[in-house]
């Protein structure tokens, strides 16, 4: 794995696999332990669009500036600081992946597109996948970013990416009780989002400029997440199903799958869509332990996406501007390997106040 943690704004750590680790025998028969590796963890200063060593910058999909992971000597005499730095910092926990490349070429400093990604794991699928929880989710969001690259969502030049940033893991319940629906999880958890977002504690943290916020549930649950909500605090949130399936690719595309909702994207074959709904990423049926898993959007997908990026807002996130959404859940009542249909309702949000409930009596479509 190749990628850079960010403690704050001034404070990153370049991670790469140690070369001089041998691989054991386990390791080397299933590629999915590889993040077992040994790893080397290293202060990474930046270096600018000129060689001075000031940070380089990228184009944030919410007007955010954010450091991409360039080419460093790393220095092994560094790693002690790094871990105190970790150990003081358990606050900000946070472990960023620029997409699984070494490397970005300056020329695309000024055209791609990044997601920041904060990625909340739930008491329930921490108690599932155990010291895995966190090292898993490097997995998913290389899976998202693949995919996001892989597709032309913006106009040539322009590349969107998804980066992982920050990941939080609760070692006891909270959110909401055992019997709660997945709206209610969803409500408490986006205005818990939002609480931490606007806490002066968290200023200049990429707590407080995450674009995106993902609960994954170890819960029985689908997902739900408000439609075209990215850059909106309390709406660029969503809780996909986390639990365990053999296919690790599976519960990416589906993180994928939701976060195109949030940027913006419908169901294929649904409403005023005239894509086939069962090739592609936005299809409403979902197998997520089939080996073959979906790889690529519609047309349909992409224009919306696309309209959603030239309508978005402009400075940054907004905090506190309640707008009418849609929200989209899905019910997955059971991950085999035979695609189920993801049921969904939409729902209306109405301007209300950002204290007022927004789990209305759904309407079907």
């Amino acid at each position: 794995m190749h990628g850079v943690i960010h403690f704050n704004e001034t404070h990153r750590y370049a991670i790469r696999p140690d070369a001089a680790a041998l691989l054991s025998t386990r390791q080397a028969r299933d590629p999915d332990s590889a993040l077992a590796r040994p790893h080397q963890l290293i202060r990474d200063s930046g270096a600018g669009r000129d060689g001075s060593g000031a940070a380089a910058t990228n184009h944030h999909f919410c007007n955010h500036k954010t450091i991409d992971d360039v080419d460093q000597q790393l220095d092994e005499e560094t790693r002690v600081e790094a871990e105190h730095m970790r150990r003081d910092a358990s606050a900000l926990r946070s472990a960023a992946i620029m997409g699984g490349a070494p490397t970005v070429k300056k020329r695309g400093l000024e055209t791609n597109k990044g997601v920041e990604m904060m990625v909340v794991s739930d008491y329930e699928r921490y108690q599932v996948w155990g010291n895995q929880t966190e090292l898993s989710i490097l997995v998913f969001v290389n899976n998202v970013d693949s995919l996001l690259r892989s597709n032309k969502i913006l106009p040539d030049p322009y590349t969107l990416r998804a980066t992982l940033v920050g990941t939080y893991t609760a070692t006891s319940p909270m959110w909401a009780p055992s019997n709660a629906t997945v709206n209610e999880i969803h409500v408490q958890f986006c205005q818990w989002r939002r609480d931490w977002m606007t806490d002066p504690a968290f200023a200049g943290t990429f707590i407080a400029t995450t674009a995106h916020t993902q609960l994954l549930t170890g819960r029985s649950l689908g997902g739900v997440l408000w439609v075209s909500g990215m850059c909106y605090s309390l709406y660029s949130c969503s809780v996909a199903p986390g639990v365990k399936i053999p296919v690790m690719a599976g519960l990416g595309m589906g993180m994928t799958h939701e976060l195109a909702h949030n940027l913006g994207a419908y169901h294929d074959n649904i409403g005023m869509s005239t894509c086939n709904s069962t090739d592609y990423i936005k299809s409403p049926y979902y197998c997520g332990s089939c080996q073959q898993q979906p790889a690529a959007f519609s047309n349909c997908s992409i224009n919306e996406m696309r309209t959603q990026r030239s309508s978005r807002p402009r400075r940054g996130v907004r905090l506190g501007r309640p707008v009418p959404r849609q929200r989209v859940l899905h019910h997955v009542m059971h991950m085999a390997c035979r695609c189920r249909v993801r049921q969904h309702e939409r729902r209306v949000l109405p301007r209300v106040p950002t204290h007022a409930r927004y789990d209305r009596v759904p309407h079907k479509r």
